[in-house]
């Protein structure tokens, strides 16, 4: 009996699970919950269903920069409830500023778009450096006051000349700042991106840029992707 051999080549992408590394500092993490009229066809966060609690957190990588530790300089938050007039908004808590800057988190909320946060520096973050793990790395958190239905919110970073921006934005919301939503991640530009809501549209929101896809693939998702290559070996048997 003569035998022929055929060699095949496949070629398997993994992806597996990445966690925060020692050194890496700290990264958020949610549980989810809604209210009871949230819907299925929104994603994540629709600010508009009425929320008091709003976590504002970098959805890819910085840009610009040069360095491996740099962080993310926001400039200013803005939210709108549903009659149109502005939110005053007070820091409940952040991820932390960098060290002898003197400019907190507080200033992303200042109603000044002369001022930025300039937040602390970190190893991981920069788009040359990226880690997943830096996925919300760099988050503030605000307090609207009530349960308000935001009809639209502003996402201000520093435009031409600034380089330390991000390309994806998340947004996670809370009734009890306990409990939070699945991320509503969205592409903003270099300067001002104004995001608007509804509680019954389609799509819930809009405004907001096409999120950056070569950020958006593994990094959204914590994984690291892995390509391996698996050898077979098919026998034929020839009589």
């Amino acid at each position: 009996m003569l035998t022929k051999s055929l060699l095949l080549v496949v070629q398997v992408v993994v992806c597996v699970g990445d966690g925060a590394l020692a050194g890496d500092g700290l990264v958020a993490s949610f549980t989810t919950t809604s209210p009871a009229n949230f819907t299925s066809r929104h994603i994540g966060c629709n600010p508009a269903e009425g929320y008091r609690y709003l976590r504002i957190s970098n959805g890819g990588p910085v840009t610009g920069g040069s360095s491996c530790g740099c962080s993310w300089d926001l400039y200013e938050i803005r939210v709108y409830n549903e009659l149109g007039s502005t939110v005053q908004l007070t820091l409940r808590a952040d991820s932390g500023s960098s060290t002898g800057k003197n400019m907190p988190a507080s200033n992303a909320i200042d109603q000044n778009d002369g001022t930025y946060w300039y937040g602390d520096h970190d190893v991981g973050l920069q788009a040359d450096c990226w880690k997943p793990s830096k996925l919300g790395g760099q988050w503030i958190e605000v307090d609207v006051g009530q349960t308000t239905h935001v009809s639209k919110f502003e996402i201000v970073q520093g435009g031409y000349g600034n380089e330390f921006a991000v390309k994806n934005v998340q947004l996670h919301c809370s009734l009890d700042a306990n409990s939070w939503t699945d991320a509503f991640l969205f592409g903003v530009s270099s300067a001002t991106t104004t995001v608007t809501c509804t509680r019954n549209g389609s799509p819930a929101c809009s405004g907001y840029y096409p999120v950056s896809a070569n950020e958006a693939s593994c990094a959204t998702v914590f994984c690291r992707c892995i390509f391996i290559t698996v050898m077979l070996t098919l026998y034929m048997a020839l009589t």
